[in-house]
């Protein structure tokens, strides 16, 4: 199996990032400072047949104790019910505002949509009186859910004039709904808790679909759409603000909890969407090559954008192994016969390689929610096998590529109970 030490030696460096960026997120203990006043917060929320969730988003929304807050819903071309409820809000709230878009123009994807509604904020009067320094524009799912904090936490960071844009972190409301739900909530705390943390110290925080808060004048930067056509226009508007020389923060203190995916089948075309986006982002290697960017945030930057290659690339090692024990079986050796003269040692391995993380992940996400330890651990150990549909998600991507395709259905929303507690983010 000498076929295999590649892949074993790519996943040690992996971990081993891991743990370097697990350390660096416990040493985020700077205290916030005091938010700027004047800020005025223009939520943009793109919506493509979103009746199902909109409604109590506004609802949230409006709830919020947020004074200069306005807030546009982008329907997209909408066939369903969004349009007539977003209107019965805006009736009686006038910081609700309707933008809509007819077909052939609609329903061209997030980025689109979102440029739309950007570009007719200058001069309009959404913002006028306001300096482009002091609007933040906020992108929000559909099926977001602010956080009581959650304008109140980001604002925050804003008092910083480098920062240009800010990152919340990311639960799920459905998380009681299955165990589907709760691994996402898992991945979200995980991958939020410890690579954007630590990134607060590289220098390299990434931007999200949801939660996202950017200036005014940092979009002005970026040009007239500082939305692309990428699958993951996210992760692609970050990196630009990056190069351009703007810093981004990520709040720990707060969350957007949204719908976690329910059907496997479903959850999987969302991942192979984002996978093939960030391979798409692999474009804005040179762009951070030949940036001014400090070494440490270049590096984690081109890091994260090849772990996609990683990920298929380590893939192979369950194919090798299935491989392995077949040949044996057909050449007589009955691989499974002695498994009792294997050395502990090498059993201690195999483990370490396969569930070496989930002492950190456990600690990670029973920090967050404070569940029943014996829970947590049960659930670290499930999410190392629930990543592994990342494999399958990787290589859709992959054969999506070749046959060059990439557009995308959005995922459907469905009907759930919203049962995430008000868990409350533990300092750290």
């Amino acid at each position: 199996m000498n076929g295999t030490l590649p892949i074993s030696v790519t996943i040690a460096v992996f971990l081993s990032h891991s743990l370097v960026m697990f350390v660096l997120s416990r040493l985020d203990r700077r205290p916030p400072a005091d938010p700027p006043r004047d800020l005025l917060f223009v939520v943009l929320i793109p919506c493509l047949d979103e009746g199902v969730v909109i409604d109590r988003t506004l609802h949230r929304l409006r709830a919020l104790d947020v004074t200069n807050l306005r807030v546009v819903v982008v329907n997209d071309g909408s066939a369903d019910a969004t349009e007539a409820l977003v209107t019965a809000h805006a009736r009686v709230d006038d910081r609700i505002h309707l933008h809509n878009r007819q077909l052939p123009v609609a329903r061209q994807g997030k980025g689109k949509a979102l440029n739309d509604a950007f570009g007719r904020l200058a001069g309009s009067a959404l913002v006028a009186g306001y300096p482009e320094d002091d609007v933040v524009v906020v992108v929000l799912d559909a099926d977001g859910r602010p956080d009581v904090t959650m304008f109140a936490e980001a604002a925050r960071h804003f008092a910083d004039p480098r920062v240009g844009a800010v990152q919340v972190g990311v639960r799920m409301y459905n998380v009681a709904e299955s165990l589907l739900a709760r691994m996402q909530d898992f991945e979200f705390v995980v991958f939020t808790e410890v690579y954007q943390r630590g990134r607060m110290r590289t220098g390299s925080v990434g931007l999200g679909g949801n939660g996202q808060f950017a200036r005014l004048r940092t979009l002005r930067d970026l040009g007239a759409e500082p939305w692309t056509e990428c699958l993951t226009e996210d992760l692609d508007l970050g990196i630009r603000m990056l190069a351009m020389g703007w810093a981004n923060r990520y709040c720990h203190t707060t969350f957007v909890a949204q719908q976690a995916v329910v059907s496997v089948k479903r959850l999987l075309r969302q991942r192979t969407r984002w996978f093939q986006g960030h391979l798409q982002c692999l474009r804005r290697v040179p762009l951070i090559v030949s940036s001014p960017l400090p070494l440490t945030a270049s590096l984690d930057l081109l890091h994260h954008l090849v772990a996609p290659l990683v990920i298929l690339l380590t893939s192979l090692l369950p194919v090798l192994l299935v491989t392995w024990v077949a040949l044996l079986a057909v050449d007589g050796s009955h691989p499974l016969a002695h498994l009792d003269q294997v050395p502990w040692w090498r059993w201690c391995g195999a483990y370490a390689i396969t569930f070496g993380l989930v002492p950190v992940l456990a600690f990670v996400y029973w920090h967050r929610t404070r569940l029943a330890p014996w829970r947590v651990l049960l659930f670290a150990h499930l999410y190392v096998l629930y990543a592994w549909l990342w494999y399958v998600a990787g290589w859709w991507a992959v054969v999506r590529v070749v046959r060059g395709r990439s557009g995308w259905a959005k995922t459907a929303r469905t009907r759930s109970a919203e049962t995430l507690s008000a868990e409350r983010p533990v300092a750290a």
